[in-house]
């Protein structure tokens, strides 16, 4: 990845996390499920071939559960 494409990069993944909106907030304030999220697409923006998630956790609210799992399904993301 190019010097140029970083920010639109980052967007991208921060936008697929649903983390968007909280892009300019420091990461000591978010919540256990957007730290969660974060640690995803940090993860994830490489586009290794394999990622390891050790005690891979839902939260409580079934929106997120879904959104959490299809985010995983859409990198290729498998659970074994």
């Amino acid at each position: 990845m190019s010097k140029a494409d970083v920010p639109a990069t980052v967007q991208k993944w921060l936008e697929s996390v649903d983390l968007d909106i909280v892009q300019n907030d420091y990461s000591s304030s978010f919540s256990g499920g957007m730290k969660r999220r974060l640690s995803l697409a940090i993860a994830t923006v490489g586009d290794a071939p394999v990622v390891v998630l050790d005690e891979v956790s839902f939260d409580a609210c079934l929106s997120c559960s879904i959104h959490f799992s299809s985010f995983l399904i859409q990198k290729h993301v498998y659970f074994i």
